[in-house]
């Protein structure tokens, strides 16, 4: 994992090689920058790049990502959305949020 430069100026790049490759595990955002914060700009990044997006729950069936704003929103969003990447943000220490990609065994 990457860490994130001290203003966030690599934040862009480092969420576009996330979420273009599935193997990738996390991404983290900038110290203070906040977890929902971080959950949103990967959401908007991933629409930006063309993929279909389901957030919290809101969102088309069948989307390509769904991120849950917390890894307890996991089993909602997993169940919504069985075949889509899932995502999950994620509360670091020393302030520092992070997207998470879930791996599951197939």
């Amino acid at each position: 994992m990457e860490c994130a430069a001290a203003d966030g100026s690599n934040l862009d790049t480092r969420v576009e090689r996330f979420i273009a490759d599935r193997s990738s595990p996390a991404v983290t955002g900038i110290r203070r920058m906040g977890r929902e914060e971080l959950v949103m700009f990967v959401a908007s990044k991933a629409r930006e790049m063309g993929y279909t997006v389901a957030v919290g729950g809101d969102g088309p069936k069948g989307a390509d990502i769904a991120i849950a704003m917390h890894w307890d929103g996991l089993d909602g969003t997993v169940s919504a959305h069985p075949d889509s990447d899932i995502l999950y943000g994620q509360d670091l220490c020393h302030q520092v949020p992070a997207v998470v990609r879930l791996k599951r065994s197939r």
